[in-house]
């Protein structure tokens, strides 16, 4: 298969009705409200790609291909997601469907990111810089980690394959996770950071994302119509 010269994200999502979102955040809000909030965050996190699309062709680049990325096996997942393509997770266990999405992405275009889609306080800014490093002529990037808050990543991307060993040695659940990786990717090119983004789990950080909105100077379209729903009903 030729490769694009552009790039390619994954969303890690999981396909309401099919998996139970966000448990411990739905205790406290309900599970409606929990159901709402993530299709809701979805919907963010998309516009965003997009509209840092734009700014990627303003800026003389071009554009990443979105795909959804489901976590069931369910052989019915893809048709309910929509306006994206839906691409496979895999089998096995954490490590193997990293490496399987990563990998196919990376052997149909020239850089792949793994995204995660609940974290909808991200502005455009902040993947068109992404981005835009790995479009650089140079191409002095080879990977870029945005890391989470447990150890994880809210985003992570690169140009060079990841053996299948790298990802299946990381210990997940750990929170070290992240600088496990990260000390083993490091072998294998340039590894780079972007500021830390936290994600959303429980009351508190809907508490948080309250607040970060209220703070923002430039909140997309999509991001106020968030902040008004969780403002009228989650008080």
């Amino acid at each position: 298969m030729a490769v694009k010269e552009n790039g390619a994200i994954a969303l890690l999502v999981e396909t309401p009705g099919l998996s139970t979102i966000k448990p411990v955040l739905a205790t406290s809000i309900g599970k409606e409200n929990c159901q709402e909030f993530y299709q809701q965050s979805l919907s963010v996190t998309t516009s965003t790609l997009q509209y840092a699309n734009q700014e990627l062709l303003a800026l003389g680049h071009p554009t990443v291909d979105i795909f959804w990325a489901p976590a069931e096996a369910n052989p019915n997942v893809s048709t309910m997601w929509s306006e994206f393509p839906v691409l496979s997770q895999g089998d096995g266990d954490q490590g193997k469907k990293l490496h399987h999405i990563y990998s196919t992405l990376l052997s149909g275009y020239s850089f792949a990111m793994i995204g995660y889609a609940d974290s909808p306080h991200i502005p455009p800014s902040v993947y068109t810089k992404i981005a835009a490093a790995f479009y650089q002529v140079s191409k002095s990037k080879d990977f870029i980690v945005g890391p989470g808050e447990f150890g994880g990543f809210f985003i992570f991307c690169g140009r060079k394959e990841i053996p299948l060993s790298i990802w299946s040695q990381v210990p997940y659940e750990n929170q070290q996770a992240l600088n496990f990786f990260i000390n083993a990717i490091s072998n294998l090119g340039s590894v780079s950071y972007i500021e830390m983004q936290p994600s959303v789990e429980t009351i508190k950080d809907i508490n948080r994302l309250k607040s970060m909105f209220s703070q923002a100077p430039n909140l997309t379209p999509e991001q106020m119509e968030l902040r008004s729903w969780l403002n009228r009903n989650l008080k």
